[in-house]
């Protein structure tokens, strides 16, 4: 089996779980969606093509990515304040 199939057929698998969840919890709450991600991901370790395959079918279904803030950035704003 392909690189590219193994990927297809991760997205497949992965799909319809998303999708559960997405009708679940709607697209308002984020910090939400994530936690019920995370709690549906089907596969056992997260990295390899079953991982990459899962965060792009998430950001295909939600239009967006679920990636975090950089806490440096929080931490900028301490020194940018009059």
């Amino acid at each position: 089996m392909s690189s590219a199939s193994k990927l297809d057929h991760y997205r497949e698998l992965a799909g319809p779980i998303i999708h559960a969840v997405i009708l679940e919890t709607g697209k308002n709450d984020v910090k939400l969606i994530r936690k019920k991600l995370n709690q549906a991901y089907p596969f056992e370790a997260r990295c390899g093509q079953a991982y990459r395959a899962w965060l792009s079918e998430v950001h295909s279904q939600l239009g967006f990515t679920l990636r975090r803030k950089n806490s440096s950035e929080k931490q900028l704003d301490l020194f940018d304040q009059p």
